[in-house]
């Protein structure tokens, strides 16, 4: 197998600790300073890193992949990583390292890699892992799988993902708001990652797809999709997310709703909800929803890409 066919990505963080399941968000397992492992099939655009809790299946079509690491390291200075990634069926071991200047103790580090292509997709199918270290000491390890199938789109059809709705919900039983402004505040920002992962994911299929932004900028032939939000601040209670997909030439207007308990978290006798995990999450379930993407089929005349 050719090196620079296929590679991986990563970057990590210090040793030390016990191995522990990561923050909502993330997968995997990790220790020390290393807080989470994440894949993009994508580069992210500044400010827009969410947390990929649905990105457990990448694709031969996907061709690239970056993985993010997410540290809490002891000090600001120099550091080494290095990645180990393991295909299945005693694929090479492919190795990386990484020096990086780190200017705070929490830093985010990202790399491109490849995807292998053809033959090599078919051969190399199945379960990879990814394994982090910083300085020589392993700090974190996660598990992908690898598909060689194409999921790549032909349409003259744009797809426009609208600007988020949001709404807050109180809380119902006896759950008490601390900060009700902050919470409205990390709501309206979650409507924004449930637009940029929605984005994301159908593009990996869909060969024009923008926003998310405000409804005006759509143009009349855009098939335009808006994600509206249902969060609670109560960690009890399911987030919710509904789709509505208009096509403006038409008329025609369908719903699709989505719930979801990502984020949830109780530790001990209070609990708390990660606003963002939660629209990362329905976002990721209905950008793999079929009921959907046969929707859009239909409507943008796609055929698969050859």
């Amino acid at each position: 197998m050719r090196e620079h066919m296929w590679g991986v990505i990563v970057l990590v963080v210090l040793a030390g600790g016990c191995a522990v399941s990561p923050p909502p968000g993330s997968s995997g397992q990790v220790k020390g300073p290393l807080t989470s492992i994440e894949l993009y099939t994508k580069r992210p655009v500044r400010g827009e890193y969410y947390s990929t809790a649905g990105r457990q299946r990448l694709f031969a079509s996907d061709r690239e992949f970056y993985v993010l690491s997410r540290w809490n390291l002891p000090n600001p200075g120099e550091y080494v990583s290095q990645v180990a990634v393991t295909p299945p069926n005693l694929g090479a071991k492919q190795q990386s390292e990484h020096q990086f200047r780190a200017e705070g103790t929490n830093w985010v580090t990202f790399q491109r890699f490849s995807l292998p292509s053809g033959e090599d997709a078919k051969s190399l199918a199945g379960e990879w892992q990814v394994e982090v270290a910083l300085n020589g000491a392993l700090a974190g390890t996660r598990t992908f799988q690898f598909d060689a199938a194409s999921i790549r789109l032909r349409t003259e059809a744009k797809l426009y993902i609208a600007e988020g709705k949001a709404d807050h919900e109180t809380a119902p039983g006896d759950y008490v708001w601390r900060n009700q402004y902050a919470v409205r505040e990390q709501v309206k920002g979650a409507a924004l990652v449930a637009g940029q992962v929605l984005r994301d994911d159908l593009s990996r299929r869909f060969p024009d797809v923008t926003g998310p932004a405000p409804m005006q900028e759509a143009s009349g032939d855009s098939i335009i999709l808006t994600p509206v939000l249902r969060l609670s601040p109560n960690p009890g209670i399911p987030s919710r997310m509904e789709l509505e997909i208009l096509q403006p030439g038409t008329g025609q207007r369908r719903v699709f709703e989505f719930r979801s308990t990502a984020g949830n978290e109780f530790s001990g006798g209070s609990g708390r909800v990660y606003f963002s995990v939660a629209s990362a999450d329905l976002a990721f379930q209905a950008g793999s929803s079929r009921e959907i993407l046969d929707f859009l089929v239909q409507a943008t005349k796609a055929t698969p890409e050859t």
